[in-house]
């Protein structure tokens, strides 16, 4: 059987939102005082992926108190990453090392500031992964491809190969994507500013007191 990881950055140093991003407050089920970190490591780890690694400064105590709470590989850097790359392949390395991953495998990779992640949406695009060739990529209607993307372990070891002038949108566009379709108002959005911050969290509790 097919073995799925998730590389998660979150060794960055938040500046633009001028503060730990993933250290602010988000609703979590009935618990109102949970943060960022917490929604989003709920998701991957009540999901079906087998192993989760998040990739976290040192010397940043709070996230790794916090990502304590939960079932995932904390790998800590001394620095920031300069790039989500440079914290994937920091990921990458670990599972290399600790697991063994094999050419049957998988990877997901996705930012880790996606509070509106959830477990429904990893879990579809892990059972929407049949072909060790394409990268699966979910489309949400108009909006187009966002996160997360799921990629076969032979790809996923390619982002070693990367000039340093290349993001993970050169991996995207060098190898076919199998794309799955979902509607505009199911994407998850990243979270770099404040604004984005408070227009994020207003959504999220407006759906909660609609449902």
């Amino acid at each position: 059987m097919p073995q799925y990881y998730a590389i998660i950055p979150a060794a960055g140093s938040s500046r633009r939102m001028g503060s730990s991003k993933l250290m602010l407050p988000w609703p979590l089920d009935e618990h109102e005082h949970q943060t960022v970190a917490d929604v989003v490591l709920k998701a991957w780890t009540t999901s079906q992926v087998d192993k989760v690694v998040i990739i976290v400064r040192g010397d940043d105590s709070p996230l790794v108190a916090a990502c304590a709470r939960w079932p995932v590989d904390v790998v800590q850097v001394v620095e920031p990453t300069r790039d989500m790359k440079a914290s994937i392949r920091v990921g990458l390395r670990h599972i290399e090392s600790c697991y063994r991953p094999t050419q049957q495998d998988w990877c997901f990779v996705a930012p880790a500031d996606l509070p509106t992640l959830n477990k429904p949406l990893i879990d579809q695009l892990q059972q929407s992964a049949h072909d060790p060739t394409k990268i699966v990529v979910p489309v949400f209607g108009d909006c187009g491809p966002g996160h997360p993307v799921l990629l076969p372990w032979k790809i996923a070891q390619s982002i070693h190969m990367l000039a340093e002038d290349q993001g993970l949108d050169q991996l995207l566009r060098a190898h076919p994507q199998h794309h799955v379709a979902l509607p505009a108002n199911a994407r998850v959005k990243d979270v770099d500013t404040p604004a984005e911050y408070d227009a994020a969290l207003a959504a999220c509790r407006s759906n909660t007191h609609s449902s």
